[in-house]
């Protein structure tokens, strides 16, 4: 989590597969060019600190790639469209995991999909890959969850599309990258971090990226933001106890540079995460 700017990454030492970058105007990149990294990193998170983080190897064209969700009840994960569109082969999905590459840590659960049956994945119908818009799927499990100390579903907020929380504090998490340069990390990180307000995030993106279905992160004022391996996962209010947010974009600048990271607004697809889940 350097920066936690997002998306699914090849793992084990693979090519990164940073897949939706988000371009920045010239004028504002050239704003950032004087701005040192200013995330060293994130905290490594203890166990049973966050129960609903999922983490999510998908394995399609010939690659295995790294994205987060989050537990919504003993059936359903919420993560990003775009860590699930594609020919897939497999789905593995992690529960109640620190250390992502053992199997036997305490707590840990773990549930593979290698055939996939109608509505084993929901992507939204308007999810929009160039546009990075409508950027939410769910992925129903093919055994029942059983719910732990070390597992258990995040609550969901109310519908209100009108909600941006802006300069509420929030907390992310996930194994993505620590820089630009480098890979998903063993032991999941997080850090907390600011909601910028909508409307000046829509200014330093390009037109149309940015809608009201965003929220975004005030990376330069919190310091801490997503990178690549962090897609899908979890933004969690603080002051609420709901998730709020879906790790979508960030700057093609990269992770490092202070750029607000973008998320899908969890009360934005409220009604659509009940209709097809019933939460």
């Amino acid at each position: 989590m350097k920066s936690l700017v997002f998306l699914s990454v090849f793992l084990f030492g693979l090519a990164l597969a940073d897949v939706i970058p988000a371009q920045l105007p010239e004028e504002f990149l050239r704003k950032l060019s004087n701005i040192q990294p200013r995330i060293l990193g994130g905290n490594t998170a203890a166990p049973k600190q966050f129960p609903y983080q999922v983490g999510i190897s998908t394995k399609k064209n010939g690659g295995f790639y790294w994205c987060g969700g989050s537990v919504l009840s003993d059936k359903w994960v919420l993560t990003a469209a775009h860590c699930v569109v594609g020919e897939i082969d497999s789905l593995l999905l992690i529960f109640g995991a620190i250390d992502r590459q053992n199997p036997y840590e305490v707590g840990q659960s773990r549930q593979n999909i290698s055939k996939f049956e109608d509505g084993q994945i929901i992507v939204h119908p308007l999810y929009n890959p160039s546009k990075i818009s409508n950027d939410v799927a769910l992925v129903r499990l093919p055994q029942k969850l059983e719910f732990s100390d070390y597992i258990q579903p995040v609550k969901l907020p109310s519908s209100n599309r009108y909600a941006t929380f802006t300069n509420s504090p929030a907390v992310l998490s996930g194994w993505g990258k620590i820089a630009d340069n480098g890979t998903v990390v063993q032991h999941l990180q997080y850090g907390y971090v600011t909601i910028l307000d909508l409307n000046e995030c829509k200014s330093i993106y390009n037109p149309g990226l940015v809608t009201d279905g965003n929220i975004c992160l005030d990376v330069e004022k919190s310091g801490v933001s997503s990178c690549g391996g962090d897609s899908g996962g979890p933004l969690f209010s603080t002051v609420s106890g709901h998730l709020i947010g879906v790790t979508s974009f960030g700057s093609s600048a990269g992770c490092e540079h202070g750029a607000p990271a973008g998320y899908s607004s969890v009360v934005y697809f409220r009604d659509w995460i009940q209709y097809h889940t019933g939460l």
